[in-house]
């Protein structure tokens, strides 16, 4: 909020304003300039619903008129979002008559100081009167605005302690100490204070908001979404179904054993598996010759031996047992990876030895032919 443009131009500028532009010698004309620095705070006042002007077909903000009391404080009361209906209710009158000057304020503020006297933030001059045609000043409609927000200021203090808040500059404060107060000025003010706590510690536009005097499109509309919190639920939201991930290790083993053979595990093992792996032995493997040579002479002995020898080494690089007995493999209750590699390590010892038993079969075979 700034005021001192306006302090310092306003006699120049309102002679702009009577002619409606600025003629310059080039003849080239420009529209008139914005005298008001709180054009805009006016505006989004007037978004939000909370300040109407003086037109009831266009906006007029009327921001260079000065302000008596019983204007500034109805002004105060609509910018606060006062409920309308409950001023209309309350009787005036009874509660006005506290002041010698009762009489002399005008009809259509009534109302509007009656309930602010009700609610404690109107208490009248020393002298027993409201003096609703004194000219209102800044020092008093600080005093207002505190009070709104739920606070007990001090009349000469009041400007000092809207700088402390933030709502006003240091600088302002001299301002509107010595200076008339104006539309322009209550504007800047209460447009600063939405953004301001109150005594609750709730934003006065979260409370206006929170009232219904103001919509949530409207706070976004004027860029005080920060200072509220948004409720409006997405119309189209995503549901992300979560789900427990499923972690298996496994491992595959390809064996190179001691005579070439290449041996492939027949199911590949679940090292995180907790039931106990059992080797399956396959039919132990026995070479078992048809004939015997000593018993016919004649008999051709090629025709016996080609049976026994080609058959018996097929099967044997797939056998996972020993001959003599069925291993059985007990890990502990959580097997690791290397225990299966352990395992996995026995069981081609032992198939490597069966193998070896085999061939010596065959060669004892062979000689016995």
């Amino acid at each position: 909020m700034k005021f001192r443009l306006k302090r310092f131009l306003s006699s120049f500028l309102s002679c702009l304003l009577l002619c409606g532009v600025v003629t310059f010698t080039s003849g080239a004309s420009v529209p008139a300039v914005n005298l008001f620095e709180n054009q805009h705070e006016a505006q989004k006042l007037n978004d939000l619903g909370l300040y109407s002007g003086t037109s009831t077909s266009s906006f007029q903000p009327d921001l260079g008129s000065t302000l008596d009391r019983e204007t500034g404080v109805v002004l105060l009361l609509k910018i606060f979002g006062t409920d309308q209906e409950e001023i209309k209710r309350i009787d005036a009158d009874a509660i006005l008559k506290i002041f010698l000057d009762a009489s002399s304020i005008s009809s259509w503020a009534k109302n509007y100081i009656a309930y602010a006297v009700k609610i404690g933030i109107v208490q009248g001059l020393p002298n027993g009167t409201f003096g609703p045609k004194v000219a209102l000043n800044g020092k008093a409609f600080g005093t207002l605005i505190l009070r709104q927000l739920g606070y007990s200021p001090e009349y000469n203090d009041a400007l000092n302690t809207l700088a402390r808040r933030g709502i006003i500059t240091w600088d302002e404060v001299t301002e509107l100490s010595n200076n008339k107060f104006t539309k322009n000025d209550v504007v800047g003010m209460c447009f600063a204070t939405l953004t301001t706590q109150n005594s609750s510690g709730k934003m006065l536009i979260q409370s206006l908001l929170d009232k219904g005097k103001v919509t949530e499109a409207k706070v976004i509309g004027v860029g005080l979404q920060s200072y509220i919190s948004i409720v409006s639920p997405d119309p189209n939201p995503t549901v992300i179904p979560v789900t427990s991930p499923t972690v298996t290790a496994t491992s595959s083993l390809i064996v190179i054993g001691h005579l070439g053979n290449i041996l492939i595990p027949t199911s590949t093992p679940n090292v995180f598996s907790t039931s106990t792996p059992t080797a399956t032995p396959t039919a132990t493997p026995t070479a078992t010759p048809t004939a015997t040579p000593t018993a016919t002479p004649t008999a051709t002995p090629t025709a016996t031996p080609t049976v026994t020898p080609t058959a018996t080494p097929t099967a044997t690089p797939t056998a996972m047992a020993s001959p003599s007995a069925t291993p059985t493999a007990t890990p502990t209750a959580t097997p690791t990876v290397l225990a299966v590699q352990m395992e996995l390590a026995v069981q081609m010892e032992q198939m490597e030895q069966m193998e070896l038993a085999v061939q010596m079969e065959q060669m004892e075979l062979a000689v016995q032919m």
